[in-house]
């Protein structure tokens, strides 16, 4: 595997408002830039999602008000029904109100195969704003 060094960000995929937090210092800011990996293709496609047993009815009820919206389901259908990319969704506890994009994979012939978003287990879900 080869890592390289991102040098520009991009927003995958809005999973939370964290406007209001803006002040918190989150998990997701530090002085590093984020580390690239180059990898095969993903073995799965689509959208994981990986919540602790505890925040699933809360991630849950999240998931359906979010896709109860068209822009919310156009959204959630593009990365689901992607066979190119897997898109993992976490909440991690570690990143309190926190949320952001990162582990931003590539294959080896530079195709944006994947990303992953960590939601913190404070914040808010609540419908997103669509922007």
């Amino acid at each position: 595997m080869r890592t390289f060094v991102l040098t520009a960000g991009f927003l995958v995929f809005v999973l939370a408002d964290v406007g209001a937090h803006a002040n918190a210092r989150s998990a997701f800011e530090t002085d590093q830039l984020p580390v690239i990996e180059i990898v095969d293709p993903p073995a799965d496609t689509g959208i994981r999602i990986e919540v602790a047993e505890k925040y699933k009815a809360r991630f849950a009820k999240w998931q359906a008000e979010l896709v109860s919206t068209d822009f919310g389901r156009a959204q959630w259908d593009r990365y689901a029904t992607n066979r190119h990319f897997l898109l993992v969704i976490k909440v991690d506890p570690d990143h309190g109100m926190g949320a952001g994009t990162d582990k931003f994979t590539w294959d080896t012939n530079g195709k944006f195969i994947g990303a992953t978003i960590t939601i913190g287990s404070e914040i808010a879900f609540t419908n997103p704003a669509p922007w």
